[in-house]
């Protein structure tokens, strides 16, 4: 059998198409789909992914693939037709998908190389270089050798200017050749000093070196750090053992290890509950039948999911399959790595933002061999690399979070019932308020509906009060309303635990000038600042910007501050100085911005050493503290005000998640909603956790404005440093979507074109912002009308200071 002599390859550069390359003489038997190859690409060395044989190119000569830097694939070969499918629908460059699936860090930069030719040194020594600024360049070259252009350019400044390198290789005074340098990311080498077996039973000769043997003999192979930390002496006897044959180093490859203790107890329960077994049931007879299914698992909070989550999988590892376990936020995923570990040891791999970039590469190599079976993730995890999938669970469904805000923007949920579409797999979505799509996938046959109408044990809900913080506001007392600060009170006198939520980070979110009122806006963004006490400065939460203070109004000069609003910190404070003997954390992104002060944080949680935390959305959803028996909500409002059409959606399920924390464990739980508006249909039906009266309600509204489930949605992002770049190429490509809905009469029915208008944030990180939204009415004219849109729009925003990119089915209208 012959080996194939072409190549289709995925470049990892903005191309629209793969490309053909050829196997050198000597490497084609090394190559096989799933490899990355370093590919010339114009001038330039590139990584790529074999994507399979290719036909041979007719009119051109295809170039030689140049490099292989790894031994084995990154990815399987089935993984292959799930990244051509999400390039396709979100309209991104192939070679980029693999790239964003893969960890970060692996890839080859892209370096140039300068290298002083005979001719440049004989000019050189001739004195008849002519300008200081080419003979600045041949003099350096000449002392330090060959060099990356990059650090040419740093050591000789402008002397090293584009302009001057180009005129010198034409000139034939220098060559500049591409090279791929190694990745910063690569496998962790450790030193292992090994014993040798026909020594182990000889009597050494001096007592150190006979206790370093000993030890290795008795416990195996150890690295050289290791064994040196336990035996001091064995810095001076290990030279001499090795010479003498009584050991030998190896140098192997190290997993490095993302995880934590293990502090949740795993007790499987003897017998499920009626309704947790009915959805185990439904779930265990698709995985037996090995047949493609998604299930949407709607049950309350506290009804026991995960339970049901984890015996599904358990079944998958008895027949020999693998599953992932997809969470939205790394607190959720820490505990739900914490349960899964609990329950399936070193069988379990974990993938998301929070490893180092070699944790990442060790933990995505674990999966690649085969040693774990179960992966716990966030939205990327869906790359996880398996040739083959059972199960794929979706826990939070609901979540926003599941949704990639930048560069390759793809909605994790669906990708995971279309991988298991493509594994004949199972795909179980689990939420205590499914996101409405869901649920209308449900009542269109797409999806199977499970359903847990019960807590655990029939543990009764929590008892919600709703607090009119207009009437609080009236009497000028606290955010914290004298209801909620009694509830606490009594929580505490009774040696239980508490949750307060305010979705809103830093100390306030509003610092104001106290001479003019002008607030401190972010000079990269159109938005205020919001004060952080702790850090002493004013942070942007969109850009990161930041100011140290005191700092002048931007308006008047005055260096006089008012800071008006609330945040996590100054509630913080405020119980700290309201319950001084109550241990009292915080749970937000500055709080918990490492896992170790999370860990702790759930820790704390769950052995009672916290009585109180106060969070974000961090503590809204999946937790499980049977000890929580009051959850506070400082102001149900927040989200209520956003200019999203998902608004009272997001809101009704936040209310019902956070308050789902109270009462699951014997002691019944109370909720205090605090809200401006306690007559909004949000907050009464909330009240009364009532999510099929809500989904009534607010699908109506989709249903007569034309929102998803009932269109398709895709929003042109326009943005550019200059505002009149911006603004033009808005409205070109404003004028682009129209007269492409004039293309045909299927299009022109069934898609709307909304805008260009500035965005509600209108600059954010330095960047000028509008957008256009498209509605499609009918899927299968938007996926052409969208097609074309994506063609034509990259020759349009090419002769523009600006980008415009497409965003399909968005989550964010800001």
């Amino acid at each position: 059998m012959s080996l194939p002599a072409y190549w289709e390859v995925a470049v990892a550069a903005a191309l629209p198409q793969t490309l053909t390359y050829k196997a050198p003489q000597g490497m084609a038997h090394l190559l096989e789909p799933g490899l990355r190859v370093l590919v010339p690409l114009g001038r330039r060395l590139v990584t790529g992914y074999l994507l399979g044989q290719a036909a041979p190119p007719q009119g051109f000569a295809a170039r030689d693939i140049a490099d292989i830097p790894d031994s084995k694939p990154l990815f399987p070969k089935e993984l292959i037709a799930f990244f051509r499918w999400i390039g396709d629908y979100y309209f991104y460059p192939l070679g980029q998908v693999i790239k964003e699936a893969l960890p970060s860090g692996i890839n080859n930069p892209e370096e140039i190389q300068c290298t002083l030719t005979d001719k440049g040194l004989n000019l050189l020594k001739e004195g008849k270089v002519r300008t200081i600024a080419q003979g600045a360049v041949l003099k350096a070259l000449a002392e330090i050798g060959p060099s990356l252009q990059k650090d040419l350019c740093k050591r000789l400044g402008p002397a090293a200017s584009k302009n001057t390198l180009t005129t010198l290789e034409k000139s034939g005074l220098i060559t500049r050749n591409p090279l791929a340098l190694p990745g910063r990311v690569r496998p962790h080498i450790e030193t292992f000093v090994v014993p040798q077996k026909n020594l182990s039973s000889a009597p050494a000769r001096m007592k150190g070196r006979h206790k370093i043997l000993a030890l290795l003999n008795g416990q195996g192979p150890m690295t050289d750090s290791d064994l040196k930390k336990l035996i001091p002496s064995a810095k001076k006897w290990l030279p001499v053992m090795k010479d003498e044959g009584e050991v030998i180093f190896e140098e192997r490859q190290v997993c490095r290890n993302p995880f934590g203790e293990v502090f949740f107890e795993d007790t499987p329960p003897e017998k499920l509950f009626h309704e947790q077994q009915k959805a185990l049931d439904a779930v265990a007879a698709a995985l037996d039948k090995g047949v493609f299914e998604t299930f949407l698992l709607h049950g309350v909070t506290g009804s026991g999911k995960t339970e049901v989550y984890l015996q599904a999988v358990d079944r998958v590892l008895g027949k020999g399959g693998n599953a992932l376990i997809l969470v939205p936020e790394i607190a959720l995923i820490t505990q739900m790595e914490q349960r899964v570990r609990a329950r399936f040891g070193n069988k379990v791999a974990v993938l998301h933002s929070g490893l180092t970039p070699g944790e990442r590469l060790d933990q995505w190599m674990r999966i690649l061999m085969g040693e774990a079976p179960v992966t716990v993730g966030a939205r990327s995890c869906i790359f996880a690399p398996y040739s083959n999938l059972s199960l794929i669970v979706v826990d939070e469904e609901h979540d926003e979070s599941y949704k990639q805000d930048g560069h390759l923007r793809y909605q994790a949920r669906d990708l995971a019932v279309l991988r298991a579409r493509m594994h004949n797999a199972v795909a179980l979505l689990g939420s205590a308020t499914p996101s409405l799509t869901s649920r209308h996938n449900v009542t269109r046959g797409k999806f199977t509906g499970l359903e847990i109408t019960n807590r655990i044990e029939e543990r009764p809900f929590p008892e919600i009060t709703v607090v009119d913080l207009k009437q609080v506001t009236a009497s000028k007392t606290s955010l914290v309303s004298p209801a909620l600060r009694q509830a606490l009170d009594q929580t505490l006198a009774r040696g239980e635990q508490a949750l307060v939520f305010l979705n809103r980070r830093g100390f306030a979110n509003l610092p104001l000038c106290a001479d003019c009122g002008q607030p401190l806006l972010c000079e990269q963004c159109d938005i205020a600042l919001t004060y952080h006490q702790e850090a002493k400065l004013c942070l942007c939460h969109y850009c990161g910007f930041s100011k140290n203070l005191p700092t002048p109004c931007q308006a008047c000069g005055s260096p006089a501050l008012r800071m008006v609003g609330t945040g996590t910190q100054k509630v913080e404070q405020y119980l700290l100085r309201c319950f001084p003997k109550a241990r009292i954390a915080r749970l937000d992104r500055d709080a918990a911005s490492t896992r170790n002060s999370l860990l702790d944080i759930l820790k704390g949680l769950k052995d009672g050493s916290l009585d109180i935390v106060v969070g974000t959305q961090m503590i809204t959803k999946g937790h499980d503290f049977p000890n929580v028996t009051l959850v506070g909500i400082l102001c149900a409002d927040l989200s209520l005000g956003f200019p999203d059409f998902r608004a009272a959606e997001r809101t009704f399920q936040i209310l019902c998640q956070v308050s789902g924390r109270a009462g699951r464990g014997q002691n019944p739980g109370s909720v205090i909603l605090q809200t401006y508006n306690p007559d909004n249909f949000c907050i009464t039906l909330a009240q009364k956790n009532d999510y099929k009266a809500f989904y009534k309600a607010e699908m109506t509204h989709r249903r007569e404005l034309a929102y998803p489930p009932y269109a398709r949605l895709a929003q042109i992002r326009i943005s550019s440093q200059d505002p009149g770049s911006a603004a033009a190429l808005a409205r070109d490509a404003g004028n682009l979507c129209r007269s492409l809905c004039l293309k045909g009469p299927a299009i022109q029915k069934s898609v709307i074109v909304l805008g260009p208008i500035a965005s509600p944030i209108a600059r954010m990180a330095g960047r000028f912002r509008w957008q256009i939204l498209l509605k499609g009415l009918n899927t299968a004219a938007f996926r052409s009308y969208l097609a074309a849109l994506a063609q034509a729009l990259p020759a349009l925003s090419g002769s523009k200071k600006a980008q415009a990119v497409i965003d399909v089915d968005p989550v964010s209208m800001l």
